[in-house]
């Protein structure tokens, strides 16, 4: 017999299992090349930013769903921003990210596909916060989802394979 989870909790189950969380890992392992690269006082303390966006987001996005549309809304930007920060700041860095042309090629496809998959995400809490539903669920989960796991995740995790 499986544990009930009661409603209040259900989003954290949702977010548990999405393919996003992948962001943390790819953070980690980018984020070691990025900070050991000749990058700028700057760059590092925007990449800190984006790093703590990227950890507190997913938090804060699942108790917005539970308990604030505004707080949901909020969190979205911070998550989706902390993301897409994380991603400007690799991609005017690939080439010294990576050594091999394959690790920049699926390094550059995790990151395309991460724009664009952030911004189906904040299209989706716009029309949510502002009661205009312009996608729903089934079809976040065939873009944004699909996006994320196979066009973000898959390729940023194997980039710094790639590269050895």
């Amino acid at each position: 017999m499986t544990a009930q989870i009661p409603p209040a909790f259900r989003p954290f189950r949702l977010l548990a299992i999405d393919p996003g969380f992948a962001a943390l890992g790819i953070v980690a392992a980018w984020g070691r090349r990025i900070l050991a690269s000749q990058s700028t006082r700057l760059v590092r303390g925007l990449y800190i930013v984006a790093t703590l966006a990227i950890v507190i987001g997913p938090l804060l996005v699942a108790l917005g769903i539970t308990w604030s549309r505004d707080l949901e809304f909020g969190a979205v930007l911070v998550f989706a921003g902390g993301l897409l920060l994380f991603g400007l700041i690799a991609a005017t860095r690939l080439s010294d990210l990576f050594r091999h042309r394959r690790a920049r090629i699926a390094g550059g496809l995790a990151l395309a596909s991460l724009a664009v998959s952030m911004v189906l995400a904040v299209r989706y809490a716009v029309g949510m916060r502002f009661g205009i539903t312009p996608v729903g669920i089934p079809e976040m989960a065939r873009t944004h989802g699909l996006l994320n796991a196979f066009g973000f995740a898959l390729p940023g995790l194997l980039a710094p394979r790639l590269d050895r």
